[in-house]
């Protein structure tokens, strides 16, 4: 029995089978836009539509299904499909499992493209594509694909599948897709992560690895939440494979610049993330984390250092950014200097000098804090957590900076 006559005598609703049925049976008869109940073949060609014997419009018989020609599946409605000549596997089927019992697909040979079964293809050393798929324009072509929020370096044909626009011979290097900001505008800081082919580098306390960026200048930042892009990834001692995280435990800390490397960190949290796949690759997710820091890091610049320590068999990797200087920090790297920057949003508040209790003003409580913090002059440096009482910058805490603390009273 053929493939053909077999979807006919499952379900009754081939092409041939609607030319052919000549039963008066009750059935549904499916137009461009409706579904109606009829009692005959005759009245259902009268109406232009095509008839489902034994079918009852109360089931959606005529809504999309795998929809059967020679050479490929696709998803089409009852009508569209029959009156195309081809066979409707039933309203809701899927394509998963090759309903039509196809054999050949789409074969790269090179860069041609042409339609064979899978053992023809491998036997003419060519790449096959899969039974069922098809030579879309460009399939075996390489070039960027412009997706959403990301360019990536892909074939034309997996691009076609992702929803991208491809571009043949194109590289993502060169920036063709025009891809936007993934950090909220309202960032005090960000290094963009939009950008796969920036990389992943292993962060994650199961690995001894530990990673810093360095990030510029932002007066008077108060940094309240931070949002960081990466990949969860399993290492066999060879290669990284996908693996879904169970614990997104990270250490985040900041640290001042002291000649070109972190200082002592000024403020350290162990935090749970929430982790968001951001963009679904073949292989791979990017995930976004997100955490709101239970106190405020008031710091302008200097290094962030964002590590894993969840599940030691799922490793954290962070997603490198073409934004940035080039300079990075790695412990038990095979070198320390590293020439990577990675992708992170600093979010909060530019805070007025003297807010030293981080509320917005400048207040008779920020003058307590400021008390706790004096030193004397030529006396520093100022005590742990007293950095920002330094407000003319000189390594203590005395009467000019409650000049210039008094300067800046709001009340």
């Amino acid at each position: 029995m053929s493939i053909r006559s077999m979807v006919c005598a499952f379900v009754g609703l081939s092409a041939s089978t609607i030319a052919t049925q000549r039963a008066f049976s009750a059935g549904a008869c499916c137009t461009p836009s409706s579904c109606t109940n009829v009692a005959s073949e005759a009245i259902c060609n009268a109406m232009g539509g095509v008839y489902l014997p034994n079918q009852d419009c109360g089931n959606n018989p005529c809504a999309p299904g795998a929809c059967c020609s020679p050479s490929v599946c696709t998803i089409a409605d009852a009508f569209s499909c029959i009156t195309a000549g081809r066979d409707f596997v039933g309203a809701g089927t899927t394509c998963a499992g090759n309903p039509c019992g196809l054999t050949a697909g789409a074969c790269c040979l090179g860069t041609v493209c042409t339609t064979m079964s899978q053992s023809a293809c491998t036997g003419a050393g060519g790449m096959f594509l899969g039974i069922g798929t098809i030579c879309v324009a460009n399939a075996c072509q390489s070039g960027s694909c412009c997706l959403p929020a990301m360019c990536a370096q892909m074939s034309g044909y997996d691009c076609n599948a992702a929803g991208g626009t491809f571009t043949a011979g194109a590289n993502c290097a060169n920036n063709p897709c025009d891809i936007p900001n993934n950090c909220s505008t309202d960032s005090l800081y960000y290094q963009s992560g939009g950008d796969p082919d920036a990389g992943g580098y292993t962060s994650e306390a199961a690995a001894g690895l530990q990673r810093w960026d360095n990030f510029t200048s932002v007066p008077g930042a108060v940094v309240t939440e931070l949002t960081w892009f990466g990949f969860d990834l399993f290492f066999n001692g060879m290669t990284f494979s996908e693996c879904v995280e169970t614990d997104n435990t990270f250490q985040i800390t900041f640290h001042p610049d002291d000649n070109g490397a972190p200082g002592p960190a000024a403020c350290s949290y162990f935090l749970q993330a929430t982790s968001t796949p951001a963009i679904v690759l073949e292989n791979y997710v990017i995930n976004e984390y997100h955490v709101t820091l239970p106190t405020p890091c008031a710091f302008s610049a200097g290094w962030v250092s964002i590590v894993g320590f969840g599940d030691p068999t799922c490793w954290f990797l962070w997603l490198g950014s073409h934004d940035g200087d080039g300079l990075s920090l790695c412990d038990n790297c095979q070198s320390h200097v590293q020439g990577a920057d990675f992708s992170f949003c600093l979010g909060g508040i530019i805070s007025p000098a003297g807010d030293l209790d981080h509320d917005g003003d400048v207040d008779l409580a920020d003058a307590a804090v400021l008390v706790n913090c004096l030193t004397g002059p030529n006396n520093g440096p100022p005590p742990d957590g007293c950095a920002p009482a330094d407000l003319d910058t000189d390594n203590d805490v005395d009467l000019h900076d409650v000049a210039v603390w008094v300067n800046g009273f709001t009340g």
